[in-house]
Formats: structure tokens, sequence, C-alpha cells
């Protein structure tokens, strides 16, 4: 009796398989895992990317905060080389001036 359930099994089985349903179902199972495995190898890509662009924003992250710190610190030594050459430059005028005077000095002492 198993016997020949399983016979009849097989048999609409193949006869399933050979016809053009039994076809089409056949074929929707082999697509079905191609599908899946498409979708396998898509989310390796997807967790690539993410992956990559987390890394990207925190390369970024550190990048931005450094070229932060570069624009303190420039700026800080732009403030402190422009006071001293508002130094300088008074200096330079004073000098001037004293020289300015020493020469009209030193003119007035040959002229006596």
């Amino acid at each position: 009796m198993a016997m020949k359930w399983f016979l009849a099994t097989f048999l609409v089985a193949f006869v399933d398989a050979a016809s053009p349903v039994g076809r089409v179902v056949s074929l929707l199972e082999s697509m079905e895992g191609s599908i899946v495995e498409e979708g396998k190898a898509e989310e390796k890509k997807i967790t690539e990317y993410s992956n990559m662009c987390e890394k990207r924003t925190a390369d970024l992250e550190y990048q931005i905060k450094t070229a932060k710190t570069d624009i303190d610190e420039l700026s800080a030594r732009i403030s402190k080389a422009d006071s001293k050459a508002e130094a300088a430059t008074s200096s330079i005028q004073e000098t001037q001036q004293s020289m300015a005077a020493d020469e009209a000095d030193l003119k007035a002492a040959n002229d006596v």
C-alpha cells in the first residue's frame, strides 16, 4: 500500500514537472533561489557602503575639528603679528623723528 502511494505521488510530481504549470513552478523556485542570493549579495554591499560612509563621516568630522583648531591658532598668530607690526611701525616713526632731530642738531652744530 505504501509503495503504491509513493508511486502515485511520484507520478503526479513527474507529470506536474512535465506540464507547463510544473515548469513554471520549477522556474519560479529556481528564480527564488537566485533572488535570495542576489539579496544577500546586495545586503553585503549595502553594509560595506554604510560602513564606508560612517568612516568617511568620522574622518571629515575630525578634519573639520582640526581645521577649526588651526583657524583659531592662525588667527591668534595673525593678531600677534599685527601687534608686532604696529609696534615696529611706531618704533620706526620714533626713530625717524629722532634721526630728523639729530640731523637738525648736527646741521645746527656744523653751522656754528
